[in-house]
């Protein structure tokens, strides 16, 4: 009888048990990175597809080496994400609600992949007007490269640097200062 009693009075603990033993407790403070979502339409970023060969730096862990194609169109944007090959998951945005299917864990919260992809390619205007209060974005060229600094009350959180000024092709590097995460893009459109 006891342990029923036990068992229910820490069964709401359960379900972050099992994310833990899932091996999710190692990125749960990037799960907890407010605000975690920006509401960009789609057809901001135009009509295109795109593939891109991507590391995933998390604190404290092995770098992930990923490839996603991603179809932009007026009305959605669609992401498979692969490893070796391997399907890990689909995500589909439609410009208010992102939609999974997950095959296999990655450690890193997909509504967030969305969300720096948004960061990475969206137009700055469009940016600029999704922003949460209190955070502030700037634009600059400098030379080939050209750099988005974002900050919140003044501190830096994220950095992305563009080797090619163009978020669709060529190399960019996504830093997101609080988090210690970050993300290398290499990118090209088919």
């Amino acid at each position: 009888m006891k342990s029923r009693a036990y068992f229910t009075k820490y069964r709401a603990w359960l379900p972050l048990a099992a994310f833990c033993l899932l091996g999710g407790c190692a990125d749960l403070a990037l799960r907890f990175d407010f605000p975690d979502w920006l509401a960009i339409a789609p057809k901001a970023l135009g009509a295109r597809t795109l593939e891109q060969q991507m590391l995933l730096h998390l604190p404290n862990q092995e770098t992930r080496a990923l490839e996603t194609v991603l179809e932009i169109s007026e009305d959605h944007l669609d992401m498979a994400l692969l490893a070796f090959g391997m399907r890990l998951a689909t995500i589909s945005y439609d410009g208010r609600d992102v939609y999974e299917t997950s095959y296999a864990p990655i450690g890193f919260p997909f509504r967030r992949m969305i969300r720096d992809f948004l960061l990475v390619a969206a137009p700055m205007p469009e940016i600029i007007a999704a922003l949460p209060s209190g955070w502030q974005a700037e634009e600059s060229r400098q030379g080939e490269n050209c750099l988005r600094e974002f900050h919140e009350n003044g501190k830096p959180l994220i950095r992305i640097l563009y080797e090619t000024c163009s978020p669709w092709r060529g190399r960019v590097r996504f830093s997101h200062i609080r988090l210690g995460y970050q993300l290398t893009l290499d990118t090209h459109e088919l």
